[in-house]
């Protein structure tokens, strides 16, 4: 049966082809075109599966479709350069599913792109920009075999925007543009002017104006993020740590968000110069001195991935994986295949003297501060890698970072500045600091390396806001700077960072409306977390009134304090300073000394004059603690009080030695009366007693041995027991004579043993007979 219909079909198709135009009718037996539909057309949409880098081609060979919609991963940044499949006349529609992110289509009518080096899967915008194909939005590509390229031919910024007939919104590269004659309403279904915002909420305008991007003289170090000393090299994680390198000390600190410094790396590192996180996460670092490439691990873990380098120094890498390295021994850039370890080759030479490097991706460029040269030099692999002047007249640059519009910025650090420079080369200062050495980015923000004063500093633009002048017209005003009702600026105060300044000439008054000098504070209290500062041209250190010194009690009273430059005074109705009977007591209550301390667990130290001598005494809840000045030259601690002292540890500073439970040292370093207890006792000597097992060395008899213990009563060589008790055990002599005698015991064992093997083969040679 289905057979049957298939035939009816295709007959009928057959009759309704017209023989001389060749048109083609489906549902209508008079077609008036190649092909003619009558009835619903329906069009399925195929799903592009996209590859998660940034830049690529997209395959419509594999599954032909007109229409095509996103599917796979996240489509946030990413950027299609290029679509295989390309037929003259071939129509497509793209439509972007997603709510959320958007995907940008490439314009290569200034070049080939990068990762699509096939002239026929170019992608023309028209505009010179790339397209964007933002959430719920589509486009329509067209191929143009005479340009060999896909031609944008209509887009559509968000489905269902409008049912009129004309298009409200025209997307072009970037722009976004809207001819409507009527009003535009968020939040509103019924605008009555051009723009309406209803933000549903009491006291809240809906309006919301980000901040103007800031001039290069609104940039400011305006934060210290660590101290690091002799910093060369810095990187950030993911986790906003910043790595930077210790290039006199061989290691790598690690600073937190919030400025913590800890040690990352210390061994294995050779003058460590420049660093980079390498796209598998791990961090890679240039040893200068021994022309190493060391890979090291979040964890710590340091592994070599390269050597033989020439002093390398700057290091970066391209979307490729691949790592460039700076040869400042031999001027020429590397290129190292990290997965594979030593493989390396040269790619450009001429450089003189050159520091940091930088990938660009949309030219395939690496940009290098030729610090020797005065220039920012330029190496475009794509064309065989020679060395070019991208801008000359960039002097003694050391680190060199670029933006994501492709602004380069390089740090100079012998004029102390950083300056900005276009891709069409031109420059202007972008920041003054002390001798800025590496630069990065991070969230937005440039942070250096600042090495002569060793520390790592942000580059912050400073705040700017927007404001409504007399005209009605919203213009932006730098922070700090306020609108007099002229709409002029009021300059007298100026915030740079945390810091605010006025340039006012007259007085500041607080709660008070006409002060009378430069700071005046009523009806409140001024408080100073910190030290109060003031300076003259006397050189008094504070001053108050006419007197160079701060007065505490009745001022011009007989009982004050006053606080000099380089004393205190302290004085009373008498003229002396009186001091409570029993001493002068701090942290306690109940001073038991002139002078007497006490922590918070009651414990008190107490000072004294021993005797009316030149000593000093100190005691510890009654005990004390003597220090002689004279009388011997010696220190001796012990316990008791200033009349009744016992010594228990006695230190002669003069020659250094010192008693333990005895006065009585002798010639010794350390005189113990008691018993040592000690994990390891280690004691230096010398000729010890191998040399009993030469064979020159006259073995005493064992008659011998005998005949001397008979007659003394202890071995040959070795003490007495009447000379130790009396003069003491030298151990190190004594272990080296006991050595000695177990040497020679082991050579009697030795003989005694041939003599016994000796007996036992003559006696089985005589059991055998």
């Amino acid at each position: 049966m289905k057979s049957i219909k298939l035939f009816v079909t295709m007959c009928i198709l057959l009759l309704s082809i017209n023989s001389k135009a060749q048109n083609v009718g489906i549902n209508n037996s008079n077609p008036q075109a190649a092909l003619d539909l009558q009835g619903d057309l329906r069009l399925r949409s195929a799903v592009l599966t996209l590859p998660t880098n940034l830049n690529h081609n997209v395959d419509l060979i594999t599954t032909k479709s007109s229409v095509y919609m996103f599917g796979g991963g996240a489509l946030s940044g990413c950027q299609i350069t290029g679509f295989t499949g390309g037929v003259d006349g071939r129509m497509i529609t793209i439509f972007n599913n997603s709510t959320t992110n958007a995907v940008q289509l490439y314009d290569a009518s200034n070049g080939i792109s990068i990762a699509n080096s096939a002239a026929a899967n170019r992608i023309l915008t028209g505009t010179g920009n790339s397209a964007v194909i933002y959430g719920n939005g589509s486009v329509t590509l067209r191929y143009d075999g005479a340009k060999a390229s896909w031609v944008v031919t209509g887009s559509n910024y968000v489905d269902g925007l409008s049912t009129a007939a004309t298009t409200q919104w025209n997307v072009a590269g970037n722009n976004i543009s809207n001819n409507n004659s009527g009003n535009v309403g968020v939040g509103t279904a019924n605008p009555v002017k051009k723009l309406e915002i209803n933000s549903g909420a009491a006291n809240q305008s809906g309006l919301r104006l980000s901040q103007y991007a800031s001039t290069t003289t609104d940039v400011n170090v305006t934060d210290v993020l660590a101290d690091v000393t002799s910093v060369t090299g810095l990187a950030f994680d993911n986790a906003g740590n910043c790595y930077a390198t210790n290039f006199d000390n061989n290691k790598i600190h690690k600073i937190s968000a919030a400025g913590v410094v800890s040690d990352f790396v210390v061994t294995g590192l050779s003058q460590p110069h420049d660093i980079v996180f390498g796209p598998d996460g791990n961090l890679y670092v240039s040893n200068y001195t021994s022309g190493i490439i060391s890979k090291i691990t979040l964890a710590g873990a340091i592994t070599t991935i390269s050597s033989g380098f020439q002093n390398p120094i700057g290091l970066t890498f391209d979307n490729a994986g691949y790592l460039y390295v700076v040869n400042g021994g031999d001027g020429r850039l590397s290129r190292v295949n990290v997965s594979s370890g030593s493989t390396f080759y040269a790619f450009g030479t001429g450089l003189t003297s050159p520091y940091g490097c930088v990938f660009n991706a949309p030219n395939n460029t690496v940009y290098i501060a030729n610090y020797g040269a005065n220039e920012i030099a330029q190496i475009n692999l794509t064309t065989g890698g020679l060395k070019t002047t991208f801008k000359a007249g960039v002097d003694f640059c050391t680190g060199i970072n670029i933006d994501a519009s492709g602004n380069i910025y390089a740090a100079q650090a012998a004029p102390n500045k950083v300056v900005k420079i276009t891709q069409a080369g031109v420059v202007s200062d972008y920041a003054t600091t002390t001798y800025p050495f590496d630069i990065t980015f991070y969230n937005g923000k440039l942070y250096m390396a600042n090495q002569t004063i060793n520390k790592i500093s942000v580059l912050n633009e400073v705040s700017n806001f927007l404001a409504v002048d007399n005209a009605g017209d919203v213009v932006r005003v730098k922070a700090g700077n306020l609108l007099q009702p002229t709409g002029q600026s009021l300059t007298t105060w100026t915030v740079a960072g945390n810091n605010q300044t006025s340039n006012n000439s007259g007085n500041v008054g607080i709660g008070e409306p006409a002060p009378t000098e430069k700071l005046q504070v009523n009806n409140g209290n001024a408080k100073i977390g910190g030290g109060l500062w003031a300076t003259a041209t006397d050189d008094k250190v504070l001053k108050f009134g006419d007197q160079n010194y701060v007065t505490i009690g009745e001022v011009g009273g007989d009982d004050k304090m006053e606080i000099k430059a380089n004393e205190i005074t302290l004085k009373a109705v008498s003229g002396k300073v009186l001091v409570p009977l029993g001493g002068i007591g701090i942290h306690t209550t109940t001073p038991i000394a002139p002078l007497s301390f006490a922590n918070e667990f009651g414990d008190k130290i107490c000072l004294w004059n021993i005797n009316n001598t030149t000593q000093l005494g100190m005691g510890i809840q009654g005990g004390t603690m003597q220090f002689y000045t004279g009388n011997g030259d010696r220190m001796a601690f012990g316990f008791g009080s200033s009349n009744s002292f016992n010594e228990t540890m006695t230190f002669y500073p003069g020659s250094g030695q010192l008693g333990v439970g005895t006065t009585n040292v002798g010639a010794y370093k350390l005189a113990v009366n008691g018993n040592i207890r000690s994990k390891e006792v280690t004691v230096e000597t010398d000729n010890w007693p191998d040399f009993v097992f030469d064979k020159k060395y006259n073995l005493p008899s064992l008659k011998n041995v005998e005949a001397f213990i008979s007659e003394h009563n202890h071995l040959p060589n070795i003490p007495s027991a009447k000379e130790i008790e009396t003069n003491g055990l030298q151990l190190g002599d004594v272990q080296k004579k006991m050595m000695q005698k177990i040497e020679e015991l082991t050579l009697y064992i030795i003989e005694q043993n041939k003599r016994i093997e000796k007996l036992e083969a003559e006696k089985l040679q005589t059991n055998n007979k």
